[in-house]
């Protein structure tokens, strides 16, 4: 009768939900930020390994690179900056590096040297930077390790491109050794940081523990959508560092700006939303490293909903700032190159625009004229 059909029914309802052990997945018992933050460090784990497979190779190159450039410039000295330095670094990543003119006696006393004939080589001094990377070009053209090389003149600092295939040297050292982008400039050029930007994303990086598996995650979205080349128009990886470290910003204070969580907690009224979001920065500073995945998804919501209609720029000096946005004076496009931010970050710009901290002069955003599939595509991440 009916009990048996209802033990029949229990019964199935049993047999259908019984999970076993070995059965058991994270995605069945965690929230879904939870598991997003489970997978960003499976694939921040995958990415360090790889590094690490090809520290050899990169290590090798640079030593190549500084080999013809000491043929070359022996006043010279290379230095490795970028991704690969900040430990950011994805399979995909170029190696980059720049050479500049060694300080000291010693370098003035090979270059009087070289000036009076006693010396194989050019003096750096004697050439323009654009001229320095023509000569490299040239010495580099003669090595069998070096194929595709391209000088890329267009942009703002003059880049010199190539690929190293260390596979092609044959000792025996070689073996194992995988090929890798190289982009080489010079450190004498006027927009040239010198490596202080990679100093100024290392600190940042203490500052701020989720800022790598964030800036990897994004990097390599960015990448796959072909929005992560700054000489298409897309947002480099200094530009998007210092994104994420507005967003982060904002977390850390919920005064400093609005973010994803603030716009949840409007709807609570008076000291029990004050309470709220005290609660909440607690626990957020409780787990900085543990919540990647919502710190993901809030950068992605903001980035993607909230930014683009409201703001026009940002700046992490200090405790950080939103830029306002005004309207673009007729025939001013969106993300003209040629706007410049103020120096104090007062003015309201009408393109898009990223606050240089090491010289705020400057809009690191500058050459993004793309930025609006960038966007685009967080919209449709989130």
């Amino acid at each position: 009768g009916a009990r048996e059909q209802l033990g029949a029914l229990k019964g199935g309802l049993a047999r259908t939900y019984r999970v076993l052990p070995e059965n058991l997945r994270l995605s069945m018992v965690c929230p879904p930020a939870l598991h997003l933050t489970h997978e960003i460090s499976e694939f921040v784990s995958n990415v360090e390994a790889y590094n690490r497979k090809v520290a050899r190779s990169r290590s090798r190159i640079m030593q190549q690179v500084r080999m013809c450039l000491q043929r070359l410039f022996p006043c010279s000295q290379v230095q490795m900056f970028g991704s690969v330095a900040c430990g950011m670094a994805l399979p995909s990543s170029d190696l980059d590096c720049y050479f500049q003119h060694r300080d000291g006696a010693n370098a003035e006393g090979i270059c009087d040297r070289m000036h009076m004939g006693d010396w194989c080589g050019f003096c750096m001094a004697q050439f323009a930077p654009l001229r320095q990377l023509e000569l490299l070009q040239e010495e580099l053209y003669r090595q069998q390790w070096v194929s595709d090389i391209v000088l890329v003149r267009s942009a703002a600092m003059p880049v010199l491109r190539f690929l190293a295939t260390p596979y092609a040297w044959s000792d025996a050292d070689a073996g194992g050794l995988v090929g890798v982008t190289v982009d080489v400039t010079c450190g004498m050029a006027p927009l040239h940081s010198q490596g202080a930007d990679t100093e100024l994303v290392r600190a940042f990086t203490r500052a701020y523990p989720p800022l790598v598996p964030l800036a990897l995650v994004v990097k390599q979205y960015l990448k796959e959508c072909r929005l992560s080349d700054p000489f298409s128009g897309g947002i480099g990886s200094f530009a998007l560092v210092l994104l994420i470290v507005r967003y982060l910003q904002m977390e850390e204070d919920p005064r400093a700006g609005r973010g994803r969580g603030q716009g949840r907690a409007s709807s609570v009224d008076g000291d029990r939303g004050s309470r709220f979001q005290e609660l909440k920065h607690m626990l957020k500073r409780t787990h900085h490293t543990s919540n990647s995945g919502e710190h993901l998804l809030g950068f992605l919501h903001f980035f993607g909903f909230e930014f683009p209609g409201q703001y026009a720029g940002i700046d992490v000096r200090g405790s950080g700032a939103l830029l306002p946005r005004r309207a673009p004076p007729a025939g001013n496009p969106y993300n003209d190159p040629s706007a410049r931010p103020s120096a104090d970050g007062a003015a309201a710009p009408s393109v898009f625009t990223i606050i240089n901290p090491l010289d705020p002069a400057r809009n690191v955003a500058a050459g993004a004229f793309n930025i609006g599939a960038v966007f685009e595509a967080f919209r449709k991440a989130a």
